[in-house]
């Protein structure tokens, strides 16, 4: 623990209520009747499942003199929140612990990240005529996806199962990624078939001398 005289005296204290200033892990502390040390940051803090989590004082706090007393509250000073969400990810915050009865406080930093990569369950495997668009997914159907926050779905198509009159096997991969780089994928087989048969007009019978 490194000791940071204070830059000032005010003449009307006493010695007795002297406060000294502590600097530990970049936050400035007050020692009084309580004293408050917050974890070195930046502390990387995860999004939850919902799209946000919830900060508490207890994630943040090193130490706690025996003097607080009540309880603590914290607050993301750019947002005056206590709470971060996908809009943060990425950004770097400041965060007061406060202790509620003294006013007594310190501060860290967080990194806001996002850890959970989407979730994903493909159409089912489809049988299309040639006539049709198996590039069309509202024939082929799209992949349900679940994330925390928003991601972004993709596809591409191996036609290497084709044969020259365009009848076989689509293999499509679909793939959900996210702002953070987070994916996952699945793959759909789609089958191209002649399922029509021929349509033959004949000529109407005649009769020939």
């Amino acid at each position: 623990m490194k000791v940071r005289p204070p830059q000032f005296f005010n003449s009307t204290f006493k010695a007795s209520a002297f406060v000294l200033l502590f600097w530990i892990g970049g936050s400035l502390l007050a020692q009084g009747q309580c004293t408050l040390g917050c974890l070195p940051g930046p502390i990387e803090f995860a999004i939850g499942s919902e799209g946000f989590s919830k900060l508490r004082p207890e994630y943040f706090i090193a130490f706690e003199s025996q003097e607080c007393q009540g309880s603590n509250s914290v607050v993301v000073i750019e947002t005056g929140s206590d709470t971060v969400d996908c809009n943060m990810v990425g950004g770097t915050y400041t965060v007061r612990v406060t202790n509620d009865a003294s006013g007594n406080f310190c501060s860290t930093q967080i990194r806001v990240v996002d850890n959970i990569a989407p979730e994903m369950e493909c159409p089912m495997d489809v049988t299309l005529h040639c006539d049709w668009d198996y590039r069309d997914t509202m024939l082929t159907g799209v992949p349900v996806v679940v994330e925390n926050c928003e991601a972004t779905i993709s596809f591409s198509d191996e036609l290497s199962g084709l044969n020259e009159c365009g009848l076989g096997l689509v293999e499509r991969t679909w793939r959900a990624e996210d702002a953070s780089g987070l994916s996952t994928s699945c793959k759909q087989l789609i089958e191209v078939l002649d399922t029509l048969p021929p349509s033959v007009q004949f000529p109407s019978d005649i009769t020939l001398h």
